[in-house]
């Protein structure tokens, strides 16, 4: 009995010989994959952080262009000669502030008629003849330095009487300002920074000075996350300006962002 050979053609061959893949061939395709996927995902995680560095520098940005932008009006309304600068522990400012609501719209300080020689008075003569004074405003006559009001009231006067457009003090007023001008303050500001918020906080103010006392970590946030604040307050002379000098740095996710601004206060009381 003769046995039959089997035979395969060449395509079958060709066939069986490539027919799936090798355990060596598996091995480097995961391995691949595998190192690809790592790519994609360190890709995927730089992207993230980046857009997420630059949101949060985005917000401090915003955060501490909007304290500056506060701080710079406030201190041009500012009483002239009227600031104080501390280490508490850091710098703070405190200043007095011109109640633009009694001055009327674009005025922040009012002149009256009497000249030097009519001091020592209790009657200011506002030059304005529609002027409309208001009993218990609160005016600061010639003032040359922080202590002449808001520490002892020393230039800090009451009005108790009016028959517009003069106005009767509660005191006598002892000397007349260079330019006869009076402002009318209703408030001080402090900015100080609190563990890492820079706050903005106000008293009331009557005759004899502060009302009160400012405290510590009260107040309104004026910006959170923040470092460190420097606070430089140059008083003005005969010939420039007082000026004022605020620094701080915000810290957040890592992102740090300096920022820095000057502002010049009137110095004519």
């Amino acid at each position: 009995m003769k046995h039959s050979k089997s035979r395969l053609t060449p395509h079958a061959s060709r066939l069986t010989m490539e027919d799936g893949f090798s355990l060596v061939e598996l091995v480097m395709v995961i391995v691949l994959l595998g190192i690809l996927g790592s790519m994609g995902a360190e890709f995927i995680s730089l992207s993230f952080k980046g857009f997420s560095d630059t949101q949060a520098r985005a917000e401090i940005y915003e955060e501490g262009k909007i304290a500056l932008t506060r701080m710079e009006k406030e201190l041009r309304n500012a009483v002239p000669n009227a600031l104080k600068k501390t280490t508490n522990p850091y710098d703070e400012l405190q200043f007095g502030m011109v109640d633009e609501a009694a001055m009327g719209d674009n005025a922040l300080f009012g002149q009256y008629r009497e000249t030097a020689a009519d001091f020592p008075t209790a009657t200011l003569t506002d030059i304005n003849t529609n002027a409309t004074p208001q009993t218990n405003w609160i005016l600061s006559v010639y003032n040359r330095k922080w202590t002449n009001d808001f520490d002892n009231g020393g230039r800090l006067f009451k009005v108790t009487g009016t028959s517009p457009p003069a106005m009767t003090m509660g005191g006598s007023i002892s000397q007349s300002s260079p330019e006869q001008r009076y402002y009318v303050v209703n408030k001080a500001i402090r900015y100080s920074l609190f563990n890492t918020t820079l706050y903005r906080d106000e008293l009331p103010v009557d005759e004899n000075g502060l009302v009160g006392a400012f405290i510590d970590g009260n107040g309104y946030p004026l910006a959170r996350d923040v470092t460190a604040l420097d606070i430089y307050y140059a008083a003005g002379s005969l010939n420039r300006n007082a000026m004022v000098s605020i620094s701080f740095t915000m810290l957040k996710n890592g992102q740090k962002v300096d920022f820095h601004k000057e502002v010049s206060i009137r110095n004519a009381p």
